[in-house]
């Protein structure tokens, strides 16, 4: 996919909970998150909404997300997720 894509309530519970039951060498941890979503599209549901380019900002790196908002990590709890991963 390209762009941006925003998880509702809903959809980031469902898909924590598949990133959950996953193996540790799980082949999908070496994959961006459409990969498992692709597999699980008949259970997880997300809808398109079109904006203008300025109305959203995309940022390639947790860097620039700390560069833009100083309280990113602290207010982020999937980046606690993932980094208590070691692959």
């Amino acid at each position: 996919m390209l762009g941006h894509v925003y998880f509702d309530e809903t959809f980031s519970t469902q898909f924590i909970a598949l990133l959950e039951q996953l193996e540790d060498n799980s082949d999908y941890w070496h994959h961006v998150w459409e990969y498992l979503y692709i597999h699980h599209m008949d259970t997880l549901s997300l809808e398109i909404r079109k904006f203008n380019q300025q109305e959203i900002l995309e940022f390639d790196s947790e860097d620039e997300a700390v560069e833009f908002d100083r309280e990113f990590l602290r207010n982020n709890c999937v980046g606690q997720f993932f980094s208590s991963r070691s692959n």
